[in-house]
């Protein structure tokens, strides 16, 4: 069973943000491996039920002591992206000689925007 964490509009967002563009693929791969980052923090939290990871987290960064939830929001988003970039599969993506040069860099900036999306809307009181 594959389970998908991310918000659903955030995944709407970001497939329509990038449809058009050579990030389709590479914002595709990094929901992926946001939803995996996610499922093995929520297996390594000792948490079966991944709401229950998802209400975790909320409450960390919407914690009332702002120190504790800007020491969250800093490590959920380092840790996700570090995943994200170490384990990203180049290969998968085509394109032209310039976006293998750039790969690298694209895969920063659509993760970190990926993650920064997640986070902030985790962080906000609902």
């Amino acid at each position: 069973m594959v389970y998908q964490m991310i918000d659903p509009i955030v995944r709407s967002t970001i497939s329509h943000k990038y449809a058009g563009t050579n990030k389709k693929e590479v914002s595709a791969q990094c929901l992926d491996l946001i939803d995996d980052w996610m499922l093995i923090k929520t297996m390594r939290m000792g948490q079966s039920d991944t709401s229950v990871f998802t209400n975790i987290v909320k409450g960390r960064l919407s914690s009332s002591d702002k120190k504790d939830a800007r020491y969250y929001k800093s490590l959920y988003k380092h840790e996700c992206k570090k995943y994200v970039i170490d384990n990203f599969d180049k290969s998968k993506v085509k394109g032209s000689i310039l976006v293998s040069i750039f790969l690298p860099m694209i895969i920063k900036w659509v993760a970190s925007y990926i993650v920064n999306m997640i986070i902030e809307r985790w962080s906000t009181k609902n």
